[in-house]
């Protein structure tokens, strides 16, 4: 008796359910969503409109969003807006949003 009350406190509060990342990984490997997007930013005082790539990669759940530069069109080559990482789900409401 003494040892099932202690096994009750033994006992977590937010059971922790093992994701199985490892056959994730192997099912989905080599495997990627690819979307295509424009960012209008045409209200600010020097935006325009920007070509996107959003690239979802399957294996580990990560994201990046890359941008499509024209030839000439006086941009730097560093196309990566977000590069690859895992996107929190909620973010936080006080944060500044770009455009």
């Amino acid at each position: 008796t003494t040892r099932n009350k202690m096994q009750e406190f033994m006992n977590p509060l937010r059971p922790y359910d093992p994701m199985d990342t490892l056959g994730q990984f192997l099912a989905h490997d080599s495997q990627v969503l690819r979307f295509y997007g424009i960012w209008d930013d045409r209200e600010s005082l020097f935006g325009d409109l920007r070509e996107l790539v959003v690239h979802y990669f399957l294996a580990d759940d990560t994201m990046e969003v890359l941008e499509v530069i024209k030839s000439n069109s006086g941009r730097d080559s560093a196309p990566v807006l977000i590069h690859r990482m895992k996107l929190p789900k909620h973010s936080p409401v006080d944060l500044p949003r770009p455009g």
